[in-house]
């Protein structure tokens, strides 16, 4: 019995969506701390995996977080409001996929935000 490969990948990306919310938590607790370049490292990944699984939003979004993350010209103070935005847009990319859904990540206002905030960064 031959499977497609929508029967193979289907799975894991129910799994990748349902684990989001475990590393949004993950993310606010190292922006509490402060510790911008350990979530630097999550938004790095998840925007990779996001691509590989079929969730350009979520690669849309952590791309532009994680540039906010590694640009060093601007305090961490300043960066972690536009971090916790990003957080904000990824719940509701969950809630959206989780409801076989997709978020038009470019017709939001806080992604619109985000990335003004981006453009303006020293890259």
């Amino acid at each position: 019995m031959t499977r497609s490969l929508e029967d193979i990948i289907g799975p894991l990306k129910a799994e990748y969506i349902s684990e989001l919310p475990h590393r949004i938590e993950k993310m606010r607790s190292l922006l509490r701390s402060r510790n911008i370049e350990d979530a630097r490292n999550i938004f790095h990944n998840l925007k990779g995996t996001g691509a590989t699984y079929g969730f350009p939003e979520i690669s849309t979004l952590c791309q532009v977080l994680e540039l906010i993350c590694a640009t060093s010209d601007i305090e961490k103070e300043a960066k972690i409001p536009y971090l916790e935005l990003g957080l904000g847009l990824l719940e509701e990319i969950h809630q959206a996929r989780s409801q076989s859904k997709a978020l038009l990540i470019e017709a939001e206002a806080h992604f619109a935000k985000i990335s003004e905030f981006s453009k303006n960064l020293k890259k």
